[in-house]
């Protein structure tokens, strides 16, 4: 179980270290949260008996660092989900639109498709910062799939640099 366990207000629910760092962030057992051994050393001493806890279930999440970066983090959905992968691109592409609307900044489609696609809790930048290649001739797109492969072969590949502004 780890070095450390904090008992929620629900029985048997616990927050606790664990020595398989593959079920941290996962639904692995029967309501436990895990933690690294190291993030659960840290965050034990510096919360008090009685602290409230929220668990809230937000697979895909956005969020700028301070020097203005946009990165994505996305977890598998719970089985009893209703979602569809069209659904969680769709959303997807809705919340990173409301992220950089009004901001000049390059987002990479392709980072972002593949997160959705292959969703794994560890957060990535969604700067776009690949070399340019050719650009493939695609037909007009049929289906949202088509559409975001097209996105990919145009965004994904294209140069770009921050100035002082877009941040």
């Amino acid at each position: 179980m780890g070095p450390y366990a904090m008992r929620l207000g629900i029985p048997s629910y616990l927050i606790h270290g664990t020595n398989k760092p593959l079920g941290v962030g996962m639904r692995v057992t029967h309501g436990c949260i895990r933690m690294l051994n190291e993030d659960i050393t840290r965050l034990f001493p510096r919360v008090p008996v009685g602290t409230q806890v929220r668990l809230i279930n937000e697979p895909f999440k956005l969020g700028w660092t301070e020097e203005g970066t946009l990165f994505v983090q996305n977890y598998p959905s719970l089985e009893e989900s209703e979602d569809t992968p069209a659904s969680r691109i769709t959303n997807a592409l809705d919340v990173v639109s409301v992220a950089v609307k009004g901001k000049k900044y390059p987002v990479d489609y392709a980072k972002l498709r593949a997160q959705v696609e292959n969703p794994s809790g560890i957060p990535e930048s969604l700067l776009l910062v690949k070399a340019p290649i050719d650009i493939p001739i695609v037909e007009k797109p049929n289906t949202l799939y088509d559409w975001l492969e097209l996105h990919e072969a145009l965004y994904s590949q294209l140069e770009t640099t921050l100035v002082e502004d877009d941040v």
